[in-house]
């Protein structure tokens, strides 16, 4: 997994961001208990502007456990980008 969570970060370098997306997902596949490779994942796909699958994606890195200050604010940010308004305000203030 961490050969193509490093292989998924040259990609993004070269922006090559679809890409990016796939080789992370295949990271998240092979270890899908890392909380930092969910949100990574995440991260790529708000890139990419799949804000729905970044948001499941998000949502799984903070059930394994992601509790950083930024991760919680990518996911309040991922839900904005997705509408869920109240649930972002809501999240931000816990």
């Amino acid at each position: 997994p961490v050969l193509y969570a490093f292989y998924a970060m040259a990609l993004e370098q070269a922006d090559r961001i679809e890409d990016a997306v796939r080789a992370s997902h295949r990271s998240v596949e092979l270890a899908p208990d890392s909380a930092m490779g969910w949100n990574r994942h995440a991260e790529l796909l708000d890139r990419a502007g799949r804000f729905e699958e970044a948001v499941k994606a998000s949502e799984e890195a903070l059930a394994k456990g992601a509790n950083t200050t930024q991760w919680k604010a990518l996911h309040g940010k991922l839900l904005n980008r997705v509408g869920r308004f109240e649930e972002s305000v809501r999240f931000h203030r816990d």
